[in-house]
């Protein structure tokens, strides 16, 4: 099903030089979540953030290069992750 929502997971996992797993996806789209939810509320990034549940900070930058990531994975369905509007005509087609 990864496959299937991302298909440019595994070249970009390559080139990342990591493995292709359900975790390493998890990862990303939970940074991209976290990153999207603390702009939505216009928190503060300059000092970095935490993951819930987990004591190190992330930086801005890190943040940036994670939903960078995610972007390059290479369908409509990382706009659903990002939590960004479809295209009309990708609704239209799926939707009638």
């Amino acid at each position: 099903m990864l496959l299937k929502a991302f298909p440019g997971v595994k070249v970009l996992a390559a080139a990342l030089g990591a493995h292709f797993t359900r975790t390493w996806s998890l990862e990303t789209v939970t940074i991209v979540h976290v990153v999207r939810d603390r702009a939505a509320h216009h928190e503060p990034f300059i000092s970095g953030f935490q993951l819930p549940g987990q004591r190190p900070r992330l930086t801005a930058q890190q943040a940036h290069e994670t939903s960078r990531k995610l972007a390059g994975l290479g369908s409509v369905s990382s706009l659903f992750f990002l939590r960004l509007p479809l295209p009309h005509h990708h609704l239209k087609q799926h939707y009638g």
